[in-house]
């Protein structure tokens, strides 16, 4: 459930890309800084198959470095290639560096080109199977482990589109043949970066719906001042209106009763109103 509530339903792919330099003459296919596509087993593995959907998700094995090529695994070691410092305090320190339990299922084995965790308990390092090791890092495979009925987590496996890539990687040289470093990489292979495929981050989807929200809101709040601005610009052309036909009759009463007050003068008085002369004074 909580790699579907991060990671939404599947199918999960993860894709590696390593620094290596184009080779035409024997692997013409191949180009520089070739990619490795790992199918994920979520369904039957969640556990394991979560944790390093996390990892991947929280940048953890970007500059970390394939170290080991023996016989029957190629591994990846939670180093630096420039400087081998370890990095497993920064899985440590995000809580991804192990599993809570060996999860294990009897349908995912350990066969060719599968994908699984190393150590006890299990991570955060991890390995390609270059052949079938469904014994050896099986149930009961590894004696040397105090609960030898364990094993080691199978999750995921190399997609067939990268098998002629895995092909060149298990050629790499190792620093001595038959000698006590003889599993160890010449020159460790440096990982460039790892990421999800076919998955958004959740973070990046819930900023987004944020922005989204607030350029609606404020795209309405925006509207209705226009709508206010216009309403108040209607009221007042309405109280102009009502000025404009409210004032002639206003005028027209004023000048009603002026007139009436001449009138009224004109009866009570011999005296010409308006400047005019006054008229014959009768003795």
């Amino acid at each position: 459930m909580t790699t579907l509530c991060s990671f939404g339903p599947g199918p999960h792919q993860v894709e590696f890309q390593v620094e290596l330099p184009a080779d035409p003459n024997n692997y013409a296919t191949i180009p520089a800084n070739p990619t490795i596509l790992i199918n994920l087993y979520t369904d039957d593995m969640p556990h394991a198959a979560h944790l390093f959907l996390e990892q991947i998700a929280h940048g953890l094995w970007n500059g970390c470095s394939f170290v080991v090529n023996a016989a029957h695994v190629f591994q990846v070691g939670a180093v630096r290639k420039e400087s081998g410092e370890s990095q497993m305090k920064y899985f440590a320190h995000k809580e991804l560096d192990i599993l809570a339990f060996q999860e294990y299922s009897p349908d995912h084995p350990h066969e060719q080109y599968t994908v699984g965790f190393a150590g006890r308990p299990a991570g955060p390092e991890f390995y390609i199977n270059k052949m079938d090791n469904t014994e050896s890092n099986g149930p009961g495979g590894q004696d040397h482990h105090d609960l030898n009925e364990e094993a080691d987590p199978c999750f995921g496996k190399v997609d067939d589109s990268s098998i002629t890539v895995l092909e060149r990687l298990f050629g790499l040289p190792v620093v001595e043949e038959n000698g006590p470093n003889d599993q160890f990489l010449v020159e460790p292979l440096h990982i460039l970066s790892a990421r999800i495929i076919g998955w958004v981050d959740p973070v990046e989807v819930t900023l987004a719906q944020k922005r989204e929200e607030e350029a609606v809101k404020e795209a309405a709040a925006k509207e209705a001042n226009n709508d206010n601005a216009a309403e108040q610009q209607q009221h007042q052309q309405q109280e102009q209106q009502q000025q404009q036909t409210v004032t002639p009759d206003h005028d027209a009463e004023e000048k009603k009763k002026m007139h009436d007050a001449i009138k009224k003068a004109e009866a009570a008085s011999p005296v010409k109103v308006d400047g005019a002369e006054e008229d014959d004074k009768k003795p």
